[in-house]
């Protein structure tokens, strides 16, 4: 840090720097010096007003001296003096440079140390007077920079009214007055300020510091706005004089201090040098030591590497070996499940078509049969079975399609779906004498492939009839709720058990269970239609409970707001009995 500020002052400070770089790089010094050397050096810089440079210094030096932990009493103390010290004048540093507030922050801290240094040593309240004196002069030039000349001239006239002969004394009070002048100067009190001067002129002759050339210079400002011209020029004349002065006999005496602590140091490092050379041998000794012994520890290190890099060698040939196995087996899954998948769709296709044939016959003897038909009702069945062969006709087609990797979204009415399903399973309802009832509260639209949700309804509408008892209700709802479509299809029967509900919405498959009357079912129903609801980004719900029968929630986006409109019949019920 001492390095980087090595900035070319004069001989003196140059002596200095070298002097605390040196003792840093060699470690011939002991904290609390370093930091006494650093406060000599930022003293230098405030006397020649390189205020920045000083405030650095000395911010170092209580940097050192707060993480300083001396253990004896005399130590302690002499850290807590200096520590007070930089402070003080960290202070005085940013009044110069006009930091007014963050002198505020070491004037405390310097009033704070003072009780620190009394309580170690009671003997010394004489000099913790003339620090109070001293912080309270520090604190006047803060409140006259701030411009706050009442608090300023206050603490200026208590330190003048201490008459105490001592030369400490009579030095502050030449300072506070010269201080007190310059405060009526600003506030154009001109013959407060010439009162003033006057009466610690006497002093003026005692003290050829920087002080008594600020003395002049203010007597001067006086002189000039009184317009006595003459006294001015004078007492400019003089301040100029004495600053000269100043700065030669400043320089000389730290070359002088510059110079003894060079050649202490150069005492210091003579004898370094010396122990260095006897030490030389014993050093050459135990660093060849040391040497061959981290040698051994590399080349036994080496080995184990190299042996560990042969059996990671063969483990991963293992595994590439394994890889390569997995790989082939993986290979054949895969052709087996395409040579599979090819002859599902060719099954499906040849059972479309297989069923097609009959279908159209059905379809055709129902279409003559109605037409020759006498009885109303005998008609009217045939009418059904006409159009539940249309719809088997399409359904078959659908498939055909859809072995060939074909799927329709489209937008779509889903009361319509809802309706041709009903009409697909009212045969199945009319045998076990169970009402359908339609509970539709909007017209809803929905972008949906129309078979995939033909199938559903389907499947809810078969499985609802399927386990309800004769002569029940089987519920079917469609509503808008937000920017979604609502179905539910309810019914009475004899409801779903809890563990049956988690396989259908998991990924197991549930067994199998016969209808109310006997009939037959796979348990695979449920687990398409969650399919179905899933591939139309859609959600499904079961609610059931043994014995009370079971309602099945889907939930659709919906897919064209302005088609929205309120059904013109929102409940209806369809007559199967």
């Amino acid at each position: 840090m001492v390095a980087n500020k090595l900035l070319k002052f004069d001989e003196a400070t140059s002596y200095l720097i070298e002097i605390l770089y040196h003792t840093r790089q060699e470690n011939t010094y002991n904290e609390y010096e370093h930091a006494a050397r650093l406060f000599q050096l930022a003293n230098i810089l405030y006397n020649k007003e390189s205020y920045l440079e000083s405030k650095d210094f000395l911010n170092e030096v209580i940097r050192i001296l707060q993480t300083y932990s001396p253990t004896e009493d005399l130590e302690i103390y002499k850290s807590l003096f200096l520590l007070f010290h930089a402070q003080k004048l960290l202070a005085n540093n940013y009044i110069q440079i006009h930091f007014y507030d963050s002198a505020n922050v070491p004037i405390n801290r310097a009033f704070s140390l003072i009780d620190s240094i009394l309580t170690l040593d009671p003997e010394s309240r004489q000099y913790i007077e003339m620090f109070k004196t001293d912080l309270q002069y520090i604190y006047a030039k803060y409140y006259l920079q701030k411009e706050n000349y009442k608090k300023a001239d206050s603490l200026l006239y208590l330190i003048n009214s201490n008459y105490s002969n001592s030369n400490y004394y009579q030095k502050i009070r030449f300072r506070s007055g010269v201080l007190l002048a310059l405060s009526y100067l600003k506030q154009n009190k001109r013959e407060k300020a010439q009162k003033i001067i006057d009466s610690i002129e006497i002093y003026s002759y005692n003290y050829k510091d920087k002080l008594s050339a600020e003395f002049y210079d203010i007597k001067s400002q006086i002189c000039a706005k009184l317009n006595d011209y003459e006294c001015a020029y004078k007492s400019k004349l003089l301040s100029k004089s004495i600053i000269d002065s100043i700065s030669s006999v400043i320089l000389l005496s730290n070359k002088i201090n510059a110079t003894r602590e060079y050649l202490n140091l150069l005492n210091v490092i003579s004898q370094e040098k010396y122990l260095k050379k006897i030490q030389k041998d014993k050093f050459k000794i135990i660093f060849i030591s040391l040497f061959s012994v981290i040698l051994l520890i590399m080349l036994y290190m080496l080995y184990r590497q190299i042996k560990k890099n042969k059996i990671l060698l063969n483990h991963e040939r293992f595994l590439s070996s394994e890889l390569k196995k997995k790989n082939s087996e993986l290979t054949e899954t895969i052709n087996q499940l395409k040579d599979s998948q090819q002859y599902n769709k060719f099954l499906i296709k040849h059972l479309a078509h297989d069923l097609r044939n009959p279908l159209l016959s059905i379809k055709g003897l129902a279409e003559i049969a109605s037409a020759d038909a006498k009885s109303e009702v005998i008609r009217e069945y045939l009418e059904l079975i006409e159009k539940q062969t249309s719809i088997s006709l399409d359904y078959i087609n659908y498939l055909l399609n859809s072995s060939k990797g074909i799927t329709k979204k489209e937008l779509q009415c889903i009361n319509i779906i809802a309706d041709k399903s009903i009409q697909a399973n009212s045969l199945m309802a009319l045998q076990k004498n169970i009402l359908l009832k339609r509970e539709y509260e909007n017209t809803c639209y929905c972008y949906v492939d129309f078979y995939k949700i033909w199938s559903l309804f389907n499947n809810l509408l078969n499985n609802a009839i399927k386990f309800s008892k004769r002569g029940s209700v089987v519920k079917i709802s469609i509503s808008l709720t937000g920017s979604e479509v609502t179905i539910k299809v309810t019914d009475s029967g004899i409801g779903i058990p809890s563990t049956d509900i988690e396989k259908i919405l998991s990924d197991e498959m549930p067994k199998g269970r016969p209808g109310t009357d006997g009939e037959i079912s796979y348990g695979i129903g449920l687990k398409l239609c969650k399919q179905i609801v899933m591939e139309h980004d859609g959600r499904f719900y079961i609610f059931s409970e043994e014995g009370k029968g079971s309602t099945f929630v889907i939930i659709l986006p919906c897919g064209f707001s302005n088609k929205i409109e309120k059904s013109s019949s929102p409940t209806e019920t369809l007559e199967t009995s």
